[in-house]
Order: C-alpha cells, then sequence, then structure tokens
C-alpha cells in the first residue's frame, strides 16, 4: 500500500517512477521529508490567520442613537457638532453673515457652553457660495452646483464653518480653541462623514481620556434645527456605525435642536421664539411644522430653565 501523507496519497506508478520499490530506506526517507514540509505549511497558514485574525477592526462596539434631546442631567459631551449652512451677504453692509437658521445654530451652540459647559466643538461646512446659494440676491439654488469649476471659485469666499466661528467667538464668547473648523463639506452626509475622518484620529477624541486611560464610549451630539434634524441624526448614525464605531469605541449619538436651547439666547436681545414661530408657518424641510406648538414649547421650557427636560423632538 502506498504511503499516506493525509493530504494526498503516492499511488504505484509514483513510487516506480521515483525509484523507490526497490529501496525501502529511500521511500521512509522521502515519506519524512514530505511530511515535515506539509507541517511547515500548516503552521504558515495558522500564523497567516492569526496575524489577519489580529489587524482585523473590533465589532464589539454597541452603537446607541438618542431619539429625543439630551437630559439636561446628562450633558458630558466629548465634542458637539455644529452642521453649517447659508450664508448671506448683508445687503447694507457688504459683511458676509449666516442666514437666519444659520445664525440661530451659532447661538444655540454658545448656549450649549456657557451653560452647559460643553468644551468642544467641531463646526462643519465648507466653501459654498456658487455651489449651494449665491450672495448677490442671497438665493438659494433649486439645485446645486457640484461642478470642479463652482468648488474652485467658491475659495473667494470664507467657508460657512469660518463664518459661524467668527461669531460664536468674536461676539458670543466661546474661547477659538474650543471650535475646530471642518471646511470642505456641502452636503450633511459629507458632514457625518468628514466628521467621522476628525473623530478616528489617534489621540484626538477616541483614543484616551484625560488620565490616559482607553476611552470605552464617546459621546457625540449633533447640533441643528428641527426640521434638519431626522435627515441630520440618520447621516450620522450611518456615517459613525459604518466607520468610526469599527475601529474606535462605542458611541452615543445624541441630537441637539436648535429649538431647544435658542431661547436662553439673549445676544442682541432677539425674540428668537416669536422669530421661529414665524420661520416655521411656512415649509421647512419639505414640510410643515406646528408653529404655535413649536413656540409653547420653547415658551415653557424659557419659564422652567436650563434644566427643563421638555423638547421640541415631540413634533417630529
Amino acid at each position: 500500500m502506498p504511503p499516506s501523507t493525509g493530504f494526498f496519497q503516492l499511488d504505484e506508478r509514483d513510487i516506480q517512477d521515483a525509484g523507490f520499490s526497490s529501496n525501502p530506506r529511500k521511500l521512509r526517507v522521502f515519506s519524512v521529508v514530505v511530511s515535515v514540509l506539509l507541517l511547515c505549511a500548516a503552521g504558515a497558514l495558522i500564523f497567516v490567520s492569526t496575524r489577519h485574525s489580529s489587524a482585523s477592526p473590533s465589532t464589539h462596539c454597541s452603537f446607541n442613537v438618542q431619539l429625543s434631546s439630551a437630559d439636561p442631567s446628562n450633558f458630558a459631551f466629548d465634542v458637539v457638532f455644529i452642521l453649517g449652512a447659508q450664508a448671506q451677504r448683508n445687503l447694507s453692509s457688504g459683511v458676509i453673515v449666516p442666514a437666519f437658521h444659520t445664525q440661530s445654530r451659532v447661538e444655540a451652540g454658545s448656549v450649549i457652553y456657557h451653560d452647559y459647559a460643553v468644551k468642544r466643538f467641531i463646526i462643519s461646512g465648507g466653501y459654498n457660495v456658487g455651489v449651494r446659494y449665491d450672495l448677490v440676491n442671497n438665493t438659494v439654488f433649486a439645485s446645486a452646483n457640484f461642478s470642479f469649476e463652482a468648488f474652485a471659485l467658491a475659495r473667494q469666499w470664507p467657508s460657512e464653518s469660518e463664518i459661524m466661528k467668527r461669531v460664536m467667538c468674536e461676539e458670543l464668547g466661546v474661547p477659538a480653541a474650543s471650535v475646530l473648523l471642518e471646511e470642505t463639506s456641502a452636503t450633511t452626509d459629507e458632514n457625518a462623514k468628514l466628521g467621522a475622518v476628525i473623530l478616528s484620529r489617534s489621540n484626538f477624541f477616541t483614543r484616551s481620556n484625560n488620565a490616559g486611560a482607553e476611552k470605552s464610549r464617546l459621546r457625540v451630539g449633533v447640533l441643528t434645527n428641527l426640521f434638519h434634524m431626522p435627515r441630520a441624526i440618520l447621516s450620522f448614525e450611518n456615517e459613525l456605525a459604518s466607520s468610526l464605531c469599527q475601529s474606535g469605541p462605542s458611541i452615543d449619538l445624541v441630537p441637539l435642536y436648535v429649538e431647544d436651547y435658542i431661547p436662553f439666547s439673549h445676544y442682541q436681545d432677539s425674540n428668537w421664539i416669536a422669530l421661529m414661530e414665524n420661520y416655521y408657518s411656512t415649509k421647512r424641510g419639505g414640510r410643515l411644522w406646528n408653529a404655535t406648538a413649536l413656540a409653547d414649547i420653547m415658551h415653557l421650557r424659557q419659564e422652567q430653565g436650563i434644566q427643563s427636560s421638555l423638547s421640541v423632538s415631540s413634533l417630529v
């Protein structure tokens, strides 16, 4: 019977052709050599498999998306994203300033800094003049112009995030070191995608806490308007879960509605509740909202103070 290797067998013709049938000693040596080679090959496969397994991303990350706004008793955020939006030219002075809803995001962010002690913000919004809107009549394009030329020419003007940071820091008292800019995005999905890139940077937010130990959870807030939040939180959920959560700590993603915090802004004594009620009296984000109910919630929050658990999220 021919010798067996466990992986293949040598038939009689193989033995005869190799000249082993008349030399048993030579046959034994050949069998030993083949066995050693097969053991080496098996060891190499195990080594490669082990290395591949250890280099694979961790799949033990948990991802939690909170549906309502933040609990005021648990406002310990690692970072809050403020999503950029339209800029406008002041037709009197010519200065480029945030549009109404963009300004509301900036002021809500300053409230969260001063009243809730959140110290790290990322404003996400790129160079979008001529891409999403113009400064001649301050009109938003029906269809965005994502051409190479439009993006190249857009650099003549400041980015949305730069305009927002200027107001937040120079006029609302937030330190410049607390506000990081992401200046490439032109869509909500890109806000999330590029935000994930920033969060994944080594030793930035995800790798260690102040004591130098490995951070097990990352708490991320997304600040935007009520009409924009459903789309925004879905984009961040999809992007962070598919990219960041595969290689970093577990993530808590929390929506922060501008309309919950803007009643506590006293910048220029603006009556934000009345302004928001009027703003939501027409379609926003493709739908009509209950502007009266919105104003009522904002009034109640203002009366109850910053620890109020009421939220405009109930209108979503």
